[in-house]
């Protein structure tokens, strides 16, 4: 990820135009990921993804943030010296127009910070969005003890796959990553 160019802004989201139901759903989705990071979200462990490729490390999730998402568990493990901590990740989506996929991570990130208003925000920008053809990263990050929390808005997996000759890769993917940063209970 480019890190030229990032501005970085303390996010203050307003809840205005916010129905209650609308925070309620992803916070409750939040809260329920967040419940299980004490067990390294292993209780959200569906089947192996492809684990001879993976090692055994990526697993489908099974707590969706929308109707039809999909999610991913990367567990704790080691890659040479370095111990990588568990990641959920869910997508919240993708779309082909940015003006559709804009008005989702907004959403998302105002409904992020309602849900955990002691956590601090930031909002990271690389690129605008205005061409479909350029690269665009838009990142709302949130970090305490033992946690770190990435609202992300990308065009680039679909830049990537077009530039493969796949056709009919969405242009603009949200995902929200949920990190357990706190060290192994136990040496892994």
């Amino acid at each position: 990820m480019k890190r030229a160019g990032y501005a970085i802004v303390i996010a203050s989201f307003a809840l205005a135009g916010q129905t209650m139901a609308q925070t309620s759903a992803l916070c409750t989705y939040v809260q329920k990921v967040l419940a299980a990071k004490a067990t390294d979200f292993n209780t959200l462990r569906g089947t192996p993804r492809n684990p001879k490729l993976f090692n055994g490390e990526v697993f489908d999730g099974n707590l969706a943030a929308v109707p039809g998402g999909e999610c991913t568990l990367d567990i704790r493990h080691r890659a040479g010296r370095t111990e990588i901590p568990p990641r959920y990740t869910c997508s919240l989506g993708a779309w082909k127009n940015f003006t559709d996929a804009n008005r989702i991570f907004q959403q998302a990130a105002r409904n992020l910070k309602a849900c955990l208003p002691r956590m601090e925000f930031v909002i990271m920008y690389d690129g605008d969005g205005s061409k479909p053809d350029e690269s665009f990263d838009w990142i709302v990050a949130g970090k305490q003890d033992g946690l770190e929390m990435q609202l992300e808005m990308s065009n680039g997996v679909a830049l990537v796959a077009k530039a493969m000759g796949v056709e009919g890769a969405p242009d603009i993917a949200v995902t929200l990553d949920i990190v357990n940063t706190a060290p192994a209970a136990a040496p892994i």
